[in-house]
């Protein structure tokens, strides 16, 4: 398991900014072209990842896909978990990059659990 770093804080710095940054490209993770996005980026995923194991399933409701957003690319090579990403925005109805489905669908009528929906149950679906 991941180890949890405190994610309870603001950026207030740019040598804050520019570690982050440094963690994440030695870390080898997807880069966001904003760089104030990769503080954030890594703050959630670390986050995430200390709560769920490699055998997690995940859905990330209103998931943008790269470059916007990194979060689930992230987030699948610190885990390596099942990951999914909804969002009515899609372009297709269903879509696999880099092992994450991408499926396009209103939330509140998901083919997941219940528990997903709403955010109960730590361990994913």
């Amino acid at each position: 398991m991941i180890e949890l770093i405190d994610t309870n804080t603001t950026l207030k710095s740019l040598p804050e900014l520019k570690a982050h940054l440094d963690l994440a490209k030695r870390l080898g993770l997807p880069i966001h072209p904003d760089p104030r996005k990769n503080w954030d980026n890594l703050k959630a995923t670390l986050l995430f990842a200390s709560q769920f194991e490699p055998t997690s399933r995940i859905l990330d409701a209103g998931a943008d896909k790269e470059p916007t957003s990194v979060f689930l690319p992230t987030m699948r090579q610190l885990l390596g978990c099942e990951l999914f990403g909804m969002n009515l925005n899609y372009e297709q109805e269903r879509e696999t990059i880099d092992q994450i489905s991408y499926v396009r669908g209103d939330i509140s009528k998901a083919p997941f659990p219940d528990a997903i929906k709403i955010g109960i149950g730590k361990r994913g679906f």
